[in-house]
């Protein structure tokens, strides 16, 4: 029996389903007791990846979020992007569905797109928690008044009146920072829709900023230093999947340190949209008695450049496995046609001298504190701009492990 060497194994838990393990005396359980196994199993995080577009212009009608209760009538359309997206609860049994309805207590119409390999949209609906749900918001296309939108229905439909209370930020493009730039712009907004963002701002709980990008784990030397003509693999970096379901750890328990020196990210650097975050505060004269908890997001993303959508422990190893075979032609070629290029440091040996030592690969993504960015405003007092290389060694991550099956 061949051995999966140990740069191949994943380190998330299993979320397979296998016919031996069925319990067929489920139903015969006390309701109650079957309640609460429905309700611990729906208990996951996600992290939403939406895409905000205006709808249709008319400059007849202002955005319903200036009226009271217009939600038939949103002038916005919601994007989804993900696999796996809806809880399987959902129609596992009506007990099961019932008890996940309630869970996901909020529900907007929107268009979801499975996979990022097929092409189209289909009419769904976006069955929202707000306190497990984290949603990146991606604002191009959009206005500011489609946000303030967005805003205003995931509280109106929301029982319990809380609303958008976890959002992620930022990303692969400047349009992220532009367009959260217009909402600094208090005049545009009248007075239904500035209470509806003040009262965001002031209730606001979590901030992701990503940093996810296409780079980060296979890395060429100018990235780690201009003068540095060595190769590097980063075996610690997280892989995104396209799968939004995640289980968050306190802390990644991986021997990843000697990693943390180098974190590469092709994202814009993510201390300019923080610095616009805060320009937003204070335009907006927002004082909180509690400040929003600021994390960023590295991690990998295979997507970015027309790759296949990793959900599952067969698609993560099929990635792995490939990447593995980049990275070994990657060497070849540095040894044979660009000496100057081969391997030199102990750390950065061709993959099949260095599995037994090699950290275990995670599907998901890293959150650090914010603060290890460094400060948002330089010596001059503006915002630091074009940094793709992070030093991260004095915060260990938390880790969030997506659900594979």
């Amino acid at each position: 029996m061949t051995t999966t060497p140990q740069h191949l194994q994943i380190i998330n838990p299993s979320f397979r389903n296998d016919e031996h393990d069925t319990f067929h005396h489920f139903p015969r359980l006390p309701p109650e007791l079957r309640l609460r196994i429905w309700e611990l199993s729906v208990q996951k995080h996600r992290l939403l990846e939406a895409q905000i577009t205006s709808k249709f212009h008319d400059t007849k009608n202002p955005p319903y979020s200036t009226l009271d209760e217009l939600f038939s009538d949103r002038k916005y359309i919601i994007l989804v992007r993900g696999i796996q997206l809806h809880s399987k609860l959902l129609r596992v049994s009506r007990e099961s569905r019932k008890e996940a309805l309630r869970f996901y207590r909020v529900h907007i119409p929107c268009y979801l797109h499975k996979a990022r390999s097929v092409r189209g949209y289909k009419r769904s609906i976006l069955y929202f928690n707000p306190e497990y749900d984290y949603m990146h918001v991606i604002l191009n296309g959009s206005t500011s008044h489609d946000f303030i939108d967005l805003i205003h229905d995931l509280k109106s439909q929301d029982p319990r009146g809380v609303g958008f209370i976890n959002v992620a930020l930022g990303g692969s493009s400047d349009t992220h920072r532009i367009a959260l730039s217009y909402l600094s712009m208090t005049s545009t907004f009248n007075s239904p829709a500035r209470a509806t963002f003040i009262d965001f701002l002031t209730s606001l709980k979590n901030i992701l900023w990503m940093a996810q990008s296409p780079a980060g784990r296979i890395m060429q030397g100018r990235y780690i230093h201009p003068r540095c003509p060595t190769y590097a693999f980063n075996h610690s970096m997280p892989v995104k999947a396209s799968s939004p379901s995640f289980s968050l750890l306190e802390k990644d328990s991986r021997p990843i340190s000697s990693d943390l020196k180098h974190i590469l990210t092709h994202s814009p650097d993510p201390r300019e949209i923080r610095a616009v975050w805060r320009d937003i505060l204070k335009n907006w004269g927002v004082r909180r008695e509690m400040p929003v908890r600021e994390r960023v997001l590295f991690a990998f993303d295979p997507f970015s450049y027309e790759g296949e959508d990793i959900y599952d422990f067969k698609s993560a190893e099929k990635f792995l496995e490939e990447e593995q075979e980049e990275w070994v032609e990657n060497q070849r070629f540095a040894h044979e046609f660009e000496p100057a290029n081969a391997i030199t440091t102990e750390s950065a040996k061709p993959l099949p001298t260095e599995g037994e030592a090699a950290v275990r690969p995670a599907i998901g993504f890293w959150l650090f504190p914010a603060e290890a960015l460094g400060e948002t405003e330089n010596g001059n007092g503006q915002s630091p701009s074009g940094k793709r290389v992070f030093d991260m060694t004095g915060h260990w991550p938390e880790i969030a492990l997506a659900h594979l099956f």
